[in-house]
């Protein structure tokens, strides 16, 4: 099984398997206790996992491997492939080209690998790794740990209390959830195919793409080397690292228990702040902006409530630095 067996290896997964050589690629039985390992060969492969624990090993060409309903391993090879873990706590290699990973339900394990990938966790506890190319990953429900890599990424935590870096470059990393329609198995196979974009499939558009209402579960992003942007909503932590980095408060912290964000690196010099306003207060009265320096630290506050401490920065901004942009 070549890489895919070190990967097993690896990854410390136990498998009892039987093989099927049937030639159209799919289970011959998809309830199958035991599981299948099943290997692709240069051809668009398709195979479907069982209720079992399952090995699917796509070859060179564009393949759709479907995991079962246990703890699969899913390893897509060279080749633009469709990876679906399902349900189950499932460990999913992208490896070359451009991919598609969904991981489904369970606390799954994601390394996409080489190519600018699109990897969405939804359901679990999820690890979400890219590598190099320029990445979309999407923790959605569940606390995720979310990687970037070595190109402009961006990283998505969606609900639950996220972590989130973005490695090398310029990354764009939100804590929150981003509107958009539910990706289908049909809108993924048309995104890998090219008869649809990202932007298009999820109704995105320039003003969209920063979301309002915050998921108030508190957040960790650390955009690492780079010039980064940072949208943090209450209780969020966010580190720039390295580069001239952008942060985004949300000034629907000012409401929401979880307090305001936290932002550890913030250098008046180099980065910028600007606050996310809500509709209410976009088509109402202006708003007030205000700085203080307390205990060495910069307050962020609209109104007069608190929405973002910057550590380490008192006297490094004004009010007069910090631009606004209107929310959804």
């Amino acid at each position: 099984m070549g890489i895919g067996i070190a990967l097993l290896a690896l990854l410390g997964v136990g498998l009892v398997v039987s093989v099927f050589d049937d030639d159209d690629g799919g289970s011959d039985n998809p309830t199958e206790p035991e599981g299948i390992v099943r290997e692709g060969d240069d051809e668009d492969n398709n195979f479907e996992g069982t209720v079992g624990t399952d090995l699917l090993i796509g070859g060179e060409g564009n393949d759709t491997l479907t995991g079962g309903g246990s703890a699969d391993t899913l390893e897509g090879g060279p080749g633009e492939d469709l990876l679906e873990g399902n349900a189950g706590n499932d460990s999913i290699l992208g490896q070359a080209d451009d991919d598609i990973i969904v991981a489904g339900g369970g606390d799954d394990l994601v390394a996409a690998g080489k190519g600018d990938d699109f990897v969405q966790g939804r359901g679990g506890d999820d690890t979400l790794r890219g590598s190099l190319g320029a990445d979309w990953i999407e923790g959605n429900d569940g606390d995720d740990s979310i990687g970037g890599g070595f190109d402009t990424d961006t990283l998505l935590g969606g609900a639950g209390a996220d972590t989130l870096d973005g490695g090398g470059n310029n990354d764009l990393l939100i804590g929150g959830e981003v509107p958009g329609t539910p990706l289908s198995t049909e809108n993924l196979e048309a995104l890998r195919d090219g008869t649809e974009t990202l932007a298009s499939i999820l109704n995105l558009t320039a003003e969209s793409v920063i979301p309002l209402e915050d998921d108030n579960a508190a957040d960790v992003l650390n955009g690492g080397d780079g010039n980064d942007d940072l949208v943090l909503g209450a209780g969020d932590v966010g580190t720039g690292g390295a580069g001239a980095d952008v942060f985004f408060a949300m000034a629907e912290a000012a409401e929401s228990e979880s307090g305001p964000s936290t932002i550890t690196d913030f250098n008046g010099t180099e980065d910028a702040l600007l606050v996310l306003l809500t509709p209410e207060q976009v088509d109402g009265d202006p708003v007030s902006i205000d700085v203080t320096n307390e205990d060495g630290d910069a307050v962020i506050s609209v109104n007069g409530q608190p929405i973002s401490i910057l550590v380490g920065a008192a006297g490094q901004i004004e009010s007069g630095d910090i631009g606004t942009l209107n929310g959804l």
